[in-house]
């Protein structure tokens, strides 16, 4: 799927993203408790492209993506994925967040809506195909990029 595909997907099939347009090449921040699974795949995996692709957007704790063409959601601004990234200090709901730098070909940017549930909800977010991401570099954890920074 090329990601003017993605955005005509979205358009038809997922209304919780409000003003979808496409973005040149350029950087997001995703957060993920699963930085190490990326490194041993040795590139990015996505959520399945589905009428229920926002819903990833609820989860405390998210399982590891699997899709090699599915969606990695991401942030324009580091201060905002630090914000917007869960902390885990229990144990049962896993590791702190990392923040990653993501490096782009192409993406999509919405408005992501929904019933409340979201926090942050009216954020801009990046929904970039895993197979736009043509590198990464990991910045650290979420709380301790915020603890650096004056946000």
């Amino acid at each position: 799927m090329t990601t003017l595909e993605f955005l005509d997907y979205l358009l038809q099939n997922v209304p919780t993203f409000a003003s979808p347009s496409v973005e040149q090449p350029g950087v997001g921040y995703h957060y993920t408790q699963h930085a190490a699974e990326i490194q041993r795949n040795g590139r990015f995996l996505g959520a399945a492209i589905n009428p229920t692709l926002a819903a990833t957007q609820r989860a405390i704790r998210s399982t590891p993506a699997t899709e090699p063409n599915g969606v990695v959601f991401a942030y324009f601004l580091l201060e905002t994925a630090c914000k917007m990234a869960p902390d885990c200090p229990i144990p049962s709901l896993g590791p702190r967040c990392d923040v990653l730098k993501l490096f782009y070909r192409s993406a999509v940017s919405a408005e992501h809506i929904n019933d409340g549930a979201v926090e942050g909800r009216g954020v801009r977010q990046l929904l970039i195909l895993a197979d736009q991401i043509s590198h990464y570099e990991i910045l650290g954890h979420a709380r301790d990029l915020q603890d650096l920074h004056s946000w």
